[in-house]
């Protein structure tokens, strides 16, 4: 049975300045989705801006939830999320939910000089629930 939960999101916005975090951040979203490097906040001329955000479908759990899940994520230069990573997670099974509801939502990607780029995009998912009874 599922929870009754509410769900909502936050976009964070990212750091007027490059910061020393923009280095390490390149370094570690290298991966097989994209050869090219995302830009820094600091870079682009229009952040990206979502537009389809299915929510996640919590899992039972016996507690109350009242705690917020914060992923970071890189938006493609054609909208998509790649390779989401958990900031500040909740626990093992609400994050995994998190991370694959994310990896669904559908960005305008952002634009620098005119033309669509990769770039990093922070995200705060609330999350709100009752126990699961049965």
């Amino acid at each position: 049975m599922k929870s009754a939960a509410l769900v909502s999101l936050f976009l964070l916005g990212l750091c007027e300045r490059e910061s020393p975090l923009d280095k390490v951040r390149a370094a570690a979203f290298r991966h097989e989705c994209t050869d090219a490097r995302p830009y820094a906040a600091s870079a682009i001329d229009t952040p990206p801006a979502i537009f389809f955000h299915p929510l996640p479908s919590l899992p039972p759990h016996r507690e109350s939830i009242n705690d917020d899940v914060i992923l970071e994520a890189v938006v493609l230069d054609d909208g998509r999320i790649c390779d989401a990573r958990i900031v500040k997670g909740y626990s093992d099974d609400i994050d995994a939910v998190c991370v694959d509801a994310v990896k669904h939502w559908r960005f305008r990607p952002a634009m620098r000089n005119g033309t669509a780029v990769p770039t990093y995009e922070t995200v705060r998912i609330s999350v709100r629930a009752c126990p699961t009874r049965g």
